[in-house]
């Protein structure tokens, strides 16, 4: 009975390992294609940064304060309650150092955007919209700027106030 059972044990074992063997080669084969598609996000990214920074650095906000919007590159926002995972996000900011903002010192991030798995993403505040063309993501952004406005910015500022006491 040990002779049967101890064959039975080798070929359990030696099917264990084949299968090891064929999942350490998928993974294998699937690894270029992830790394291919996260230089394609990386590139489509840039190129978001690139547009952001040619249409959107220095320009003015229609508020009573006359914002001035930053670019920049950054993971998600904290407000976005997204895990960073690899792959950062052109984003658009103000500064506001003002009872508005309990004094606080550092970029008040409007907007996010890039390009992950197939699609371009943006995020503002709590929301994320996807695009399946860089044209539909650039015509939200004007859209999305025209519309911010004080009222649109004290919402803003409201986040700003609750994750930033005052002291």
């Amino acid at each position: 009975m040990t002779g049967q059972a101890d064959r039975e044990k080798l070929m359990q074992l030696s099917k264990e390992r084949e299968e090891a063997l064929l999942d350490e080669e998928q993974d294998a084969r699937r690894r270029p294609a992830a790394a291919e598609e996260t230089d394609t996000d990386l590139t489509r990214t840039a190129e978001v940064l690139a547009h952001f920074v040619r249409e959107f650095e220095e320009y003015e906000l229609r508020t009573g304060a006359r914002h001035r919007v930053a670019v920049d590159r950054s993971g998600p926002s904290r407000q976005s309650g997204l895990p960073a995972d690899g792959v950062d996000y052109a984003t658009l900011s103000i500064s506001e150092r003002s009872g508005r903002t309990n004094g606080y010192r550092g970029g008040i991030t409007l907007l996010q955007a890039r390009h992950r798995h197939g699609c371009y993403e943006l995020l503002h505040g709590t929301a994320k919209e996807t695009f399946a063309s860089v044209h539909g993501l650039r015509a939200r952004l004007v859209e999305f700027l025209a519309g911010l406005d004080d009222k649109a910015l004290a919402e803003v500022f409201a986040y700003i106030r609750s994750i930033h006491p005052g002291r």
